[in-house]
């Protein structure tokens, strides 16, 4: 291979798979907008939306890995990434939203859900900007991690929750076998999803700090200390173990996705929340030593 097709390559290949992340979010727009609420039988659009949404992330994943590997990472290149992340991360979850949930014969319903997709895109598009803001400090901070829940990590826990009504929809939500309490507890779940929703969009713009899971996958290797590989070891044999005993009770790999991202987006919290109560009982203990 010539420099001049290595350097085609290299300005190349990044820029196609960015591309290719919008392009799987527009596929997922067009699926999404062929569902008919009032039919059932167009759920699959839904389901075809959900499939391209995660091609998307594929894509998300792979560009900056290959920016890396390639050393040809710039700033048009990041900027690019934010406007495709925006479309698939940011719009196409929104429009899910309104397309599963908004469109309800109860008004009020519908005016909710339009403030809570509406909420989703405004802190999408706040997380991307505040993201290229503070791109070159967070690259340079130990562990690599995001501050604030990253999109893709957001688009798949509302993708969870619109997978989530598709069961109930059907009758295959995992406490229906059991008459009276499970038509109870779905519609309990049913008017918790705004809340979830809106509880995933804060999370966003919130400055609790996220893990880069790409990179802890794809990247070089890092040495570790026993502190920071035991760091996430409780929450990560928690997620094990309820991948499989999911995988057995419900037998779709639906619920084992939605579980694996709310496991993420929830992880970030309760991380933050232990931390802090570590050095909340830390500096209690300090004058009892000093006494």
């Amino acid at each position: 291979m010539t420099d001049s097709s290595k350097l085609l390559l290299r300005s190349v290949a990044p820029t196609g798979l960015t591309l290719g992340n919008a392009i799987a979010g527009f596929a997922a727009l067009v699926s999404a907008n062929r569902f008919d609420h009032l039919d059932q039988s167009t759920w699959y659009h839904i389901y075809i939306s959900v499939g391209f949404l995660i091609l998307a992330m594929i894509f998300d994943a792979l560009d900056g890995l290959a920016a890396r590997l390639m050393r040809c990472a710039s700033d048009f290149g990041a900027e690019l990434d934010s406007l495709c992340d925006g479309i698939s991360f940011g719009l196409v979850p929104a429009y899910l939203l309104w397309m599963v949930f908004g469109q309800q014969d109860n008004p009020f319903i519908g005016r909710v859900w339009g403030l809570v997709a509406s909420l989703y895109l405004a802190c999408t598009l706040l997380r991307l900007a505040r993201f290229n803001m503070d791109r070159s400090r967070q690259d340079k901070a130990e562990g690599k991690k995001f501050v604030g829940l990253p999109s893709p990590a957001a688009a798949g826990c509302i993708c969870g929750i619109v997978l989530l009504q598709g069961r109930m929809e059907f009758g295959n939500f995992p406490l229906s076998i059991f008459p009276g309490i499970g038509e109870n507890i779905s519609q309990m779940v049913t008017k918790l999803f705004p809340l979830a929703a809106s509880f995933i969009a804060i999370l966003m713009i919130s400055r609790i700090g996220f893990p880069h899971p790409t990179r802890k996958i794809l990247g070089p290797p890092r040495q570790q200390t026993k502190k920071r590989a035991g760091k996430w070891l409780p929450s990560s044999l928690v997620l094990g173990v309820l991948i499989c005993f999911t995988s057995v009770w419900i037998g779709g790999i639906d619920f084992i996705v939605a579980l694996g991202f709310w496991w993420f987006a929830l992880n970030g919290p309760l991380q933050a929340l232990t931390r802090k109560l570590q050095k909340k009982s830390h500096f209690q203990e300090c004058p009892a030593k000093l006494d």
